[in-house]
């Protein structure tokens, strides 16, 4: 609510439209849809609901599937009305819990930055503020607002390290955690830009385009360093949509540096494997059971 009144004071209704999902899991949820309609007709601004049948079935991953329904919800009404900005109302808590969830949940150096302000079209102009800010911004102004009672339950992840965990890692740290993560996002993003640059440098001579398959050259990624190297190579696969795990991605750098010129294979995850020869790397689908795959 507070990031809707805030934006209704510097911008007129007819730039503004409010996506509302609601996930078809909570009790609640059809009474919290109805709150922000009467919301937006108060304010004069369009609303778009969208609704979600199949969450509530899901064993597990909950969280996950359904940030990633919203974000999808967003990008399509955001193509749709040819807008120029999607803004979320993330707070100093959200980015607090973000880092510390990163950390956890493990990845690399070059990504501890949490959430940005501005990402694309993606906007968070509240990460400044936290939600006893936005709270009092909303009692001194006599708004309306409500809680969702499942940011209560610590059974979902963020709930648990919002409730638990970070409240015990403040005492550890003196108060001063959110200093200490923020240092660690400056020099995460120093890495980044770094091992961005580096790789735009050589991209050109680490790669061979045939065709519509791009390889990579073995005796070009034997010269580089560990870090840029894997970079090189998280940076190709993601590109085909493959995200492997530090380990598994660190042994394909190990197995490139140890047997550049000689056949091998390397299972990457999802079906998909590493294959070398010529001295190029190639991604391929796996499609036979046989196939020998080094995993060491």
């Amino acid at each position: 609510m507070a990031l809707l009144h805030l934006f209704k004071e510097i911008s007129p209704s007819s730039q503004l439209h409010i996506l509302h999902c609601n996930h078809g899991v909570r009790t609640e949820a059809y009474h919290d849809a109805v709150f922000v309609e009467e919301q937006a007709k108060l304010l004069q601004i369009p609303i778009h609901l969208r609704i979600h049948g199949g969450l509530k079935q899901l064993p597990s991953g909950f969280q996950a599937v359904a940030r990633e329904w919203r974000r999808q919800e967003a990008e399509r009404l955001c193509k749709l009305l040819k807008l120029s900005f999607i803004v979320q109302g993330h707070h100093k808590e959200d980015q607090l819990e973000t880092r510390v969830h990163r950390i956890l949940r493990g990845t690399h150096l070059s990504n501890l930055q949490g959430i940005r302000v501005k990402q694309g079209h993606w906007l968070h102009p509240l990460l400044g503020f936290t939600k006893l800010e936005l709270r009092n911004y909303l009692l001194k102004n006599d708004l309306l607002w409500k809680e969702d009672p499942s940011n209560a339950d610590n059974k979902y992840t963020r709930n648990y390290l919002r409730h638990e965990v970070i409240p015990k890692l403040q005492q550890v740290a003196g108060g001063a955690l959110e200093q200490r993560l923020e240092e660690l996002s400056l020099q995460s993003l120093a890495l980044q830009e770094h091992l961005h640059a580096e790789r735009e440098t050589i991209w050109t001579k680490v790669c061979v385009q045939e065709a519509d398959v791009l390889k990579l050259r073995n005796l070009e990624l034997i010269r580089l360093s560990d870090l840029v190297c894997w970079e090189i190579l998280h940076h190709w696969l993601k590109m085909n949509h493959l995200n492997p795990s530090f380990e598994r991605l660190q042994g394909l750098a190990k197995q490139v540096k140890k047997s550049p010129r000689t056949p091998w294979c390397w299972q990457i995850g999802k079906g998909w494997q590493v294959r070398s020869k010529s001295s190029q790397l190639t991604l391929e689908q796996i499609v036979d059971a046989s196939t020998k795959v080094l995993r060491d």
